[in-house]
């Protein structure tokens, strides 16, 4: 199942609410940003892996990768490097 929230404060009640394998989110977002709702999802389950998007790198953005299991994927998005990410992060997902 794939579930998809307006906003990164949407993002943080979908984990309550739902057993989830992996996160996927942009960076820049309305009401709450990539990097605290990452730093907010890590502080609770520290082992979900997350894939973090971007049009641009940036060192903070770095920083947010070495603090878990996270990876980074530029924008535009390359949908079989999507996909074989996923598959990497999450092995249950083939």
């Amino acid at each position: 199942m794939v579930l998809e929230a307006a906003d990164g404060l949407e993002a943080l009640d979908v984990p309550e609410k739902y057993h989830f394998h992996l996160v996927v989110t942009d960076l820049v977002m309305p009401n709450l940003n990539g990097f605290h709702l990452v730093a907010r999802i890590r502080s609770t389950w520290p082992d979900i892996p997350i894939i973090i998007m971007s049009a641009y790198f940036s060192e903070a953005a770095g920083e947010v990768l070495l603090a878990g299991k996270s990876e980074f994927i530029q924008k535009p998005i390359d949908p079989p490097a999507l996909v074989a990410t996923v598959h990497r992060l999450v092995p249950d997902s083939n």
